[in-house]
Protein backbone atom coordinates (compact mmCIF):
# COMPACT_ATOMS: atom_id res chain seq x y z
CA UNK A 1 0.00 0.00 0.00
CA UNK A 2 1.09 3.69 -0.84
CA UNK A 3 0.81 5.65 1.71
CA UNK A 4 -0.93 8.73 -0.94
CA UNK A 5 -1.98 12.68 -0.63
CA UNK A 6 -5.52 11.92 0.33
CA UNK A 7 -5.87 14.27 -3.02
CA UNK A 8 -4.59 11.28 -5.13
CA UNK A 9 -7.06 8.85 -3.67
CA UNK A 10 -9.13 7.64 -6.70
CA UNK A 11 -12.83 8.69 -5.88
CA UNK A 12 -11.86 11.57 -3.83
CA UNK A 13 -12.52 14.92 -5.36
CA UNK A 14 -11.60 18.46 -4.36
CA UNK A 15 -14.37 19.45 -2.45
CA UNK A 16 -13.95 15.85 -0.22
CA UNK A 17 -10.41 16.19 0.07
CA UNK A 18 -10.61 19.83 1.40
CA UNK A 19 -13.16 18.82 4.51
CA UNK A 20 -10.63 15.68 4.69
CA UNK A 21 -7.71 17.73 5.04
CA UNK A 22 -9.92 20.28 7.81
CA UNK A 23 -10.30 17.38 9.97
CA UNK A 24 -6.35 15.91 9.81
CA UNK A 25 -6.98 13.27 7.22
CA UNK A 26 -4.11 14.06 4.85
CA UNK A 27 -3.38 11.31 3.85
CA UNK A 28 -4.52 7.53 2.77
CA UNK A 29 -2.82 5.69 5.30
CA UNK A 30 -4.98 7.88 7.68
CA UNK A 31 -7.98 7.23 6.49
CA UNK A 32 -7.88 3.64 6.13
CA UNK A 33 -6.34 3.34 9.95
CA UNK A 34 -9.73 5.29 10.97
CA UNK A 35 -11.98 3.77 8.21
CA UNK A 36 -15.15 5.07 6.66
CA UNK A 37 -17.00 5.47 9.58
CA UNK A 38 -14.50 6.78 12.18
CA UNK A 39 -13.50 9.08 8.78
CA UNK A 40 -17.34 10.30 8.96
CA UNK A 41 -17.64 11.36 12.21
CA UNK A 42 -14.78 13.59 11.73
CA UNK A 43 -16.13 15.38 8.81
CA UNK A 44 -19.87 15.50 10.19
CA UNK A 45 -18.13 16.76 14.02
CA UNK A 46 -17.03 19.49 11.70
CA UNK A 47 -19.47 20.33 9.42
CA UNK A 48 -23.05 18.61 10.45
CA UNK A 49 -25.22 21.10 8.08
CA UNK A 50 -22.63 20.11 5.04
CA UNK A 51 -21.55 16.23 5.64
CA UNK A 52 -24.86 13.85 4.16
CA UNK A 53 -24.56 9.75 3.83
CA UNK A 54 -22.96 10.40 0.70
CA UNK A 55 -19.67 11.46 2.45
CA UNK A 56 -19.58 8.03 4.07
CA UNK A 57 -20.56 6.17 0.81
CA UNK A 58 -18.13 8.18 -0.89
CA UNK A 59 -15.42 7.74 1.85
CA UNK A 60 -16.54 3.75 1.95
CA UNK A 61 -15.89 3.61 -1.84
CA UNK A 62 -12.57 5.18 -2.01
CA UNK A 63 -11.51 2.55 0.74
CA UNK A 64 -12.40 -0.09 -1.68
CA UNK A 65 -11.36 0.73 -4.93
CA UNK A 66 -14.41 1.17 -6.28
CA UNK A 67 -16.92 4.10 -7.82
CA UNK A 68 -19.49 5.87 -5.50
CA UNK A 69 -22.68 4.14 -7.50
CA UNK A 70 -21.19 0.61 -6.87
CA UNK A 71 -22.18 1.15 -2.81
CA UNK A 72 -25.09 -0.74 -3.08
CA UNK A 73 -28.44 -0.92 -0.95
CA UNK A 74 -26.60 -3.80 1.04
CA UNK A 75 -23.69 -1.97 2.31
CA UNK A 76 -25.38 1.10 2.60
CA UNK A 77 -27.51 -1.18 5.51
CA UNK A 78 -24.25 -2.13 6.96
CA UNK A 79 -23.01 1.27 6.79
CA UNK A 80 -25.95 2.46 8.33
CA UNK A 81 -25.70 -0.14 11.17
CA UNK A 82 -22.00 0.66 11.98
CA UNK A 83 -23.15 4.29 12.44
CA UNK A 84 -25.69 2.96 15.03
CA UNK A 85 -23.23 0.96 16.73
CA UNK A 86 -21.18 3.77 16.86
CA UNK A 87 -23.86 5.92 18.92
CA UNK A 88 -25.12 7.23 16.28
CA UNK A 89 -28.83 7.17 14.46
CA UNK A 90 -30.03 6.15 11.32
CA UNK A 91 -29.99 10.10 9.83
CA UNK A 92 -26.11 9.89 10.88
CA UNK A 93 -26.08 12.02 13.38
CA UNK A 94 -24.26 10.99 16.98
CA UNK A 95 -25.86 11.56 20.10
CA UNK A 96 -24.65 14.31 22.42
CA UNK A 97 -23.58 12.33 24.89
CA UNK A 98 -20.95 11.37 22.54
CA UNK A 99 -19.23 14.73 22.43
CA UNK A 100 -20.35 15.64 19.13
CA UNK A 101 -21.94 18.81 17.47
CA UNK A 102 -25.93 18.26 16.98
CA UNK A 103 -28.70 20.19 15.02
CA UNK A 104 -31.24 20.95 17.77
CA UNK A 105 -34.56 21.84 16.58
CA UNK A 106 -36.56 23.52 18.66
CA UNK A 107 -39.71 21.34 20.07
CA UNK A 108 -42.95 22.42 19.49
CA UNK A 109 -43.77 23.15 23.10
CA UNK A 110 -40.28 25.49 23.31
CA UNK A 111 -41.39 29.56 22.73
Amino acid sequence: MTDRPIRQLPGIGPKMADWLEAVDIRREGTLRELGAVDAYWRLKHRDPRSISLNALWCLHAALQGIPMRAVDATVKGRLRAALTAEGGTSAGTRSPSRGSVRDRRPSSREP
